[in-house]
């Protein structure tokens, strides 16, 4: 069978994505992180290509950001025989001169399309920096989007200065979760932390701004406890704060000039800034727009998605996705037989699992781990690799000091079943959220019972979910709500902070050791620590 071929070489996210001709919707992709068990890693993507292996392959299209493919590899070369390490693992076809490379936008823009819900629609990119050009770097672009035509709109370049600042407010968000958290990487802590604090207001320059910082009051550890022991807190708050309103004040004066341009269009969001769930949240409210998407990998997990696209997209026949059929679930095909299960957790209890007796483990207050078929290809984990937990008063607190280990001001997510979404959410009853990509207020009568899946300004980053999209996970919902009459569970990600979303049987073995979580849905089986 022959498949096309996508490799991200990015910074902070690698990976590699096939898609077999005949039909686009059995696509896999597989993240470097993974594997590597490498948080954001950017490692040039051996282990993804790996698990691919042996592939006939159609074609290999790449892409990096910021520097060359070429640069990249020759830099690796130079530190160790990367050529040659290659070469005598059979994978000198998938190095740069083997390639062909993709302008980092485009793939963006490729990878938004592929399951889109919309025949038509602006499709904006938008992140730090992409490819180099003439006038710079890549920040924004702007593409008209019908029937897998695309058509450039507008584009907005930035300059790096001397310290690696520019005016993208892509990097300027980084450059602050540099500051708060030692860590490009962390700019979703950053839009949590930023309700606690106070703005400092609209800048002028991002550049100017940053320059102007107190340097040596940047945080400089690495541990939780180091973080919330800083005696910058406040700064760190109003700095985050400063973050999310230029954010805010930059994109929404770009799209309402554009909605004015375009009226009634459809929006799809893509690129690193679309992960930002609250400005999206903010600009779902203004009704600029008919309709807003945000894939499930906007950032650059959904790069390699891209690249394999461009190759197949003109060769197919494609169709947009109906919301129903929407689903991050699309990573490696992994099966398990009994066997394997039950040689790999043979020291616990393995049993069948009952969706009541599932149930009612949750509604006695029981932390269940949650592993069904293949993983989500984004940030998210969105019911086939998450934590569950009836959202209880107390729970937040529970799962950061026994479990998760995060920050207390992060908010928790959750899941709730399609058809009861307006009940509990300020939105109206057909709204589909489907990858957590909005925050949206919750009902005020529901505020006080589900404050441990809201933040502090009481929005709530929570998954809509058709029974299509999971049937299993649905219908635990459903059955939580019959038994206590809130469908509603708390949903974050099969992890401890700073590790990726879990993978393999393996990482499920390692997490339910080392972990207080005492059950594990491993597919169709219940997994249970003996008492």
């Amino acid at each position: 069978m022959r498949h096309a071929l996508g490799i991200g070489k990015t910074i902070f996210n690698s990976g590699v994505c096939s898609i077999p001709f005949e039909d686009y919707h059995q696509l896999e992709l597989v993240l470097s992180e993974r594997l590597n068990r490498a948080k954001n890693s950017g490692a040039w993507p051996e282990q993804a290509l790996r698990a691919f292996m042996p592939i006939e392959v159609e074609s290999a299209v790449q892409n990096r950001d910021v520097q060359t493919v070429k640069e990249f590899e020759d830099y690796l070369n130079s530190r160790f025989p990367f050529v040659d390490s290659l070469k005598a693992k059979g994978l000198e076809q998938f190095l740069d001169e083997n390639c062909i490379t993709l302008n980092h936008h485009l793939a963006h823009a490729y990878s938004a399309s592929v399951f889109s819900p919309f025949e038509e629609s602006l499709i904006l990119v938008i992140d730090g920096a992409g490819s180099l050009h003439p006038e710079g770097y890549e920040f924004l672009t702007l593409y008209h989007f019908k029937n897998q035509n695309f058509h450039q709109l507008d584009k907005k370049f930035t300059r790096f200065n001397d310290k690696g600042y520019s005016e993208s407010i892509g990097l300027f968000y980084e450059a602050i979760s540099e500051f708060i958290f030692n860590s490009k990487t962390l700019a979703g802590k950053v839009m949590g932390l930023a309700p606690l604090g106070k703005s400092m207001g609209v800048v002028d320059s991002y550049v100017s701004f940053l320059e102007s910082l107190d340097w040596s009051k940047r945080f400089n550890g690495k541990s939780k406890e180091e973080w919330e022991n800083s005696p910058n807190l406040n700064l760190y708050q109003d700095l985050a704060a400063t973050a999310q309103e230029n954010f805010e004040h930059y994109l929404f004066s770009y799209l309402q000039d554009i909605a004015k341009q375009y009226p009634n269009s459809n929006l799809i969001m893509v690129g690193g800034c679309a992960l930002n769930c609250t400005f999206n949240g903010k600009l779902w409210k203004t009704k600029f727009f008919k309709n807003i998407y945000v894939p499930p990998n906007p950032g650059d997990e959904g790069i390699s998605l891209g690249c394999a696209w461009s190759s197949l997209k003109d060769k197919v026949e494609w169709r947009p996705l109906p919301k129903e059929k929407q689903t991050s679930s699309r990573g490696k095909k992994r099966e398990y037989s009994f066997d394997e299960v039950k040689k790999v957790f043979g020291k616990y209890q393995i049993s069948h699992y009952d969706l009541n007796s599932v149930a009612d483990l949750l509604i006695s207050q029981e932390v269940v781990a949650w592993f069904i078929g293949r993983s989500e290809i984004g940030p998210r984990a969105l019911g086939h690799r998450s934590i569950l937990a009836l959202p209880i008063r107390g729970i937040k607190n529970y799962l950061n000091e026994k479990i998760k280990f995060r920050e207390s001001f992060r908010p928790y997510g959750c899941t709730i079943p399609q058809d009861n979404v307006s009940d509990f959410f300020d939105v109206e009853k057909d709204f589909e959220n489907p990858f957590m990509s909005f925050a949206i207020p919750i009902k005020n009568e529901y505020r006080h019972q589900l404050e441990d899946i809201g933040h502090v300004d009481h929005t709530s980053r929570f998954q809509t979910l058709h029974r299509e999209q999971n049937p299993q996970y649905y219908d635990l919902l459903k059955k939580v709500g019959e038994k206590c009459g809130t469908p509603i569970l708390l949903n974050t990600s099969l992890n401890v902070m700073g590790e990726p979303i879990l993978e393999t049987i393996e990482d499920a073995l390692r997490f339910f050791e080392n972990s207080k979580v005492n059950y594990l849905v491993f597919n169709e089986y219940l997994i249970e620590k003996k008492s």
